[in-house]
């Protein structure tokens, strides 16, 4: 898995570094990459949100085949099937694009998470060996406590790393708004506290746009969304008070452009006017459409009543036979004697 992820990470830290030398300060550099990146993965947002939209319109039929065919699971899954398949739509459709984006959201926690080797550029082997000497046991945070070190005591660094590589440390800038970005948040009341509470509070209104732009908003759509977002506000807590500012400050500029691109997606893509455009062209199809030929009929056997469809033909035929059935239980003593009369002329 690591090894996947320095593949996906070298290329990202490219795109740091370049952020990085072009600003001159780190935490625009963050904001900047996180821009970068969601740009990048706009054509896979474009994907997820149509795929979401088209859900969002076939939702009040698929609710109307699950409530029709409750009892009848083979049945409710070959209509559903079949409702897919008229408006093309592929259920894995929407779970793609958050697939494929999974191992390239980790790679960017890697480039955040370690900006001296992909910022300043020093290899990953020399400050991986630089952890050990110091003993440093969280791999997460290890590269913001080694500038740290750089900054408070340097003489711990001699004979660990070379003289430039300490003064490369040293001199890198890694403050924003006045806040220490490699700094892990504590439950302390200072201004640090404030940036966990930034990203939840940014990463619930944007689950909650997006819910309602989506067409979520109604109960069902709560009783879908809300265990997530509970969720994601519970992982989100957590690892905020895990990871140095700098990851939630990610986040946070995460969030804010997920909230723009939400806006955008929904404009390109609006529930609310392709479920319109459904029922219009649902309408002209039932217009044109020839009256069917099939008819469902209740046959009664020994083992009760059943429904079948037939075609028009086998219905006339069956009804003839009802029809003969019914004159037969009606007449049928009259017509016997009918015909016993007539038998006896014929033998005289």
């Amino acid at each position: 898995m690591g090894f996947i992820l320095n593949i996906i990470a070298t290329p990202l830290g490219l795109v740091m570094w370049g952020a990085y030398n072009l600003l001159n300060n780190y935490g625009l550099a963050i904001i900047a990459f996180t821009f970068i990146t969601k740009v990048v993965l706009f054509p896979l947002a474009i994907k997820s949100q149509k795929s979401s939209a088209k859900m969002a319109v076939l939702s009040p039929d698929i609710k109307i085949i699950q409530k029709k065919y409750a009892k009848d699971r083979v049945k409710m899954q070959e209509e559903l099937t079949n409702l897919y398949a008229e408006n093309d739509y592929n259920q894995m459709a929407g779970c793609l694009p958050l697939l494929i984006q999974m191992p390239i959201i980790l790679g960017l926690y890697e480039v955040i998470r370690n900006p001296l080797t992909h910022i300043l550029r020093i290899p990953a082997d020399v400050l991986e060996s630089a952890r050990k000497a110091l003993e440093l046991t969280n791999i997460s945070t290890y590269q913001s406590q080694l500038k740290s070190i750089a900054t408070s005591a340097p003489e711990k660094l001699n004979g660990i790393l070379d003289s430039q590589y300490i003064t490369d440390i040293q001199n890198f800038d890694m403050t924003f708004l006045g806040l220490d970005l490699t700094q892990i948040p504590t439950f302390a009341l200072n201004i640090a506290i404030l940036v966990p509470l930034v990203s939840i509070s940014t990463m619930i209104l944007s689950q909650v746009i997006t819910m309602k732009l989506n067409g979520q908003a109604d109960q069902a759509g709560k009783a879908v969304m809300m265990p997530m977002l509970i969720m994601s506000v519970a992982m989100t807590s957590l690892f905020a008070f895990q990871f140095p500012i700098g990851v939630t400050i990610y986040w946070i500029a995460g969030n804010i452009f997920a909230i723009i691109q939400s806006f955008a997606l929904n404009a390109m893509h609006n529930p609310k006017k392709l479920r319109a455009e459904y029922l219009e062209l649902k309408k002209q199809k039932q217009k044109t459409a020839k009256p069917s030929t099939k008819k469902v009929v209740k046959i009664k056997d020994s083992e009760g009543t059943t429904e079948k469809t037939v075609s028009k033909k086998e219905y006339e035929k069956l009804r003839l036979e009802k029809a003969r059935e019914l004159d037969k239980q009606k007449y049928g003593s009259d017509n016997d004697a009918v015909t016993e009369d007539n038998e006896n002329s014929e033998n005289n």
